[in-house]
């Protein structure tokens, strides 16, 4: 019995033994078979191998197929998206790019319009009796997603058009040769431009730079499109001219034009002749100006072909004073970068257009050396602000002034000069000229002082360039032996102050007055107050003025024996000249009379003429010790 169950018990472990060697066949072939539904992607599971990783789609024109011929059979014309084996319902969509089309069913198409010709008129939609079809394309790249149940995968593809690739390469072509062994930019644009004269023919029919490639010639639009692009690939910025006012070269005209340098090249080779070579040619235009000289000194300007956004015209063209801007019924401008233009102080007529061509011409800035305005000038749909340099008497002085057409979302700007104006001050509470055309007394010494350094304006707060001046506002003691200190080099000092209310900061700061006030005290040009201060905030008269400049004046050791007449003053009485006590400033408006520091303040009598007082006891304004100053350093520097 014993021997009986134990040959039974080894039967039934060599029966598990077979079971388990069975079992282990069957979940390795399962694993197995797993592993090649994976690699072939029957499951549900995504399979980023299904469709390639990139697509090239090809295309052709009706017009390039007559050069090329059609696309060869091994180059496809679409591409079908594969969705075999995926559960679920697909979709295509378009990510990026507009360069093709994907149907319902996962066809990727170049993208194409069809445009219908009749005569010179096109049309996308059917025209009865059309003459002739053309396709276009749109070469590119676009990215095209598919989407499946858990399957999702972009594929990107690149449309070629086989005219498109041809041009592309044979530029390419025509670059190298052009700059082979040429370094100077001025070279490779000749190169440029003769090449297209030598290897093109006049052609109406293609305007393009790929056209012209294409088919060998073009007409002046396309010769200057391809230089453009040629210099544009060499780094030299180079753009279309438009020259319709060239009458030689007829209407419509166009030729490129380079800044090499600072110096404008006019590229042409629109000569319309259809044999090889037609010509070429590379001249320079001086500062990118057409001109039409007036006489043997003058000249006048008619049309602008340089790139200056911010354009400051110059006064002087060719070696001739410019006087005349504009050419009557021309545009001046064919661009769209032209942004502001500020005549010359020569110019002396404007005419009609002369603002017009350019869309983003919003300001204009007009001197006072104008005097004409063409009859029925207009300053263009777009301009927002002028900007004259006189004031409005004088603006509405100049000739035709009143036919200008002018909307009303144009601001006039009055004494309001260009930076680069002569005296241009940036001060908008100086303004320089009266209505009637003479300029404010005030105007020249604070342009003086304010380019000698001698007084600056307020902060400019928000940054715009412009800021206040205050011309009639008061100067104090403190801020007038500033000024001197300055003057005299600002030296040294050493000592302390003896005035109380000149005094070092508690943080052993000095204030700006500090020294200059020590050392005006020292040289003996100011004296303090009985109670021991300086006065430092107290309003300066012009009385104290001049005696602290005559004082200057010696202590440089300056002649100051002038003597002037005061008897011509209305208020020459109250000096008490030849009188026990006499005013304590009589010497020193003496001296000033005479050496022509103060001429007296302007007034009028009651009888309306001019009559002058000296206002030795007024307070001085900034405008009146800038023109002290002036006459001073005038007379002693």
């Amino acid at each position: 019995m014993s021997s009986m169950r134990g040959e039974n018990r080894l039967h039934g472990m060599s029966k598990v033994k077979n079971i388990s060697r069975f079992t282990a066949k069957i979940l390795c072939t399962v694993v197995l078979v797993w592993f090649i539904l994976l690699g072939f992607g029957i499951t549900g599971k995504a399979d980023e191998k299904k469709n390639p990783d990139e697509v090239e789609i090809y295309c052709v024109t009706e017009e390039a197929a007559e050069v090329l011929g059609e696309v060869p059979a091994e180059k496809p014309q679409s591409f079908q998206i594969s969705t075999e084996g995926l559960e679920g319902t697909p979709s295509y969509r378009i990510v990026s790019g507009s360069n093709v089309t994907v149907s319902a069913t996962g066809l990727v198409e170049p993208r194409k319009t069809v445009w219908y010709w009749k005569g010179g008129f096109g049309s996308t939609a059917p025209i009865d009796g059309y003459d002739r079809i053309e396709t276009q394309y749109y070469p590119g790249a676009a990215l095209v997603r598919v989407t499946c149940g858990d399957y999702t995968h972009d594929i990107p593809v690149t449309v070629i058009e086989l005219g498109n690739q041809y041009v592309n390469n044979r530029i390419q072509t025509i670059f190298e040769e052009c700059t082979a062994g040429k370094t100077d930019d001025l070279e490779k644009f000749r190169a440029f431009t003769k090449w297209v004269g030598d290897n093109t023919v006049y052609n109406y029919r293609y305007q393009s730079w790929q056209d012209m490639l294409l088919f060998e010639g073009g007409d002046c639009w396309a010769s200057t499109n391809l230089i453009v692009e040629l210099s544009k690939m060499a780094g030299i910025d180079a753009r279309i001219n438009i020259d319709y006012q060239n009458q030689s070269s007829g209407s419509g005209h166009r030729d490129a034009i380079a800044k090499i340098g600072d110096t404008y090249y006019i590229g042409e080779a629109g000569y319309g002749y259809t044999t090889k070579p037609r010509g070429s040619s590379v001249y320079e235009l001086p500062g990118g100006w057409y001109v039409s000289n007036i006489d043997e000194e003058t000249t006048g300007v008619w049309q602008y072909c340089g790139f200056d956004e911010e354009l400051i015209v110059p006064e002087t063209v060719r070696g001739k004073t410019l006087t005349k801007f504009g050419a009557g019924n021309y545009l001046m401008f064919y661009n769209d970068w032209t942004t502001s233009v500020r005549l010359p102080e020569t110019v002396t007529s404007v005419t009609k257009r002369a603002f017009y061509g350019s869309d983003n011409l919003t300001t204009v800035y007009i001197p006072t050396s104008v005097t004409e305005f063409a009859e029925g000038t207009w300053f263009g749909g777009n301009i927002t602000d002028i900007y004259y340099a006189g004031s409005k008497g004088m603006w509405n002085r100049i000739s035709n002034v009143g036919t200008l057409d002018l909307s009303g979302a144009v601001t006039i700007h009055y004494n309001s000069p260009h930076p680069t104006y002569a005296g241009y001050l940036p001060f908008t509470d100086l303004p320089r000229y009266k209505n009637n055309g003479d300029e404010y007394w005030q105007y020249e010494p604070i342009r003086f002082a304010y380019e000698t350094g001698i007084i600056s304006g307020d902060e400019d707060k928000d940054g715009d360039g412009l800021t206040t001046v205050r011309p009639n506002a008061t100067i104090s003691r403190a801020e007038f032996v500033t000024i001197l200190y300055r003057m005299a080099g600002s030296p040294d000092v050493s000592g302390l102050s003896p005035f109380t209310d000149v005094k070092i900061n508690r943080n052993g700061t000095k204030p700006f007055y500090y020294d200059p006030v020590v050392w005006a005290n020292q040289q003996h040009l100011v004296d303090g107050y009985a109670d021991g201060t300086f006065g430092r905030k107290k309003e300066l008269t012009r009385a104290e003025a001049v005696t602290i400049l005559k004082r200057y004046a010696e202590m440089k050791g300056w002649d100051v024996s002038q003597q002037g007449d005061l008897s011509g003053f209305t208020d020459y009485s109250s000096l008490k000249e030849g009188k026990a006590k006499p005013h304590w400033s009589l010497p020193y408006m003496k001296w000033a009379v005479g050496a022509g520091i103060i001429s007296g303040i302007e007034e009028k009598d009651g009888s309306g003429n001019t009559v002058y007082r000296l206002g030795m006891n007024g307070k001085a304004t900034r405008a009146q010790i800038s023109k002290m100053l002036m006459s001073f350093l005038e007379m002693y520097q």
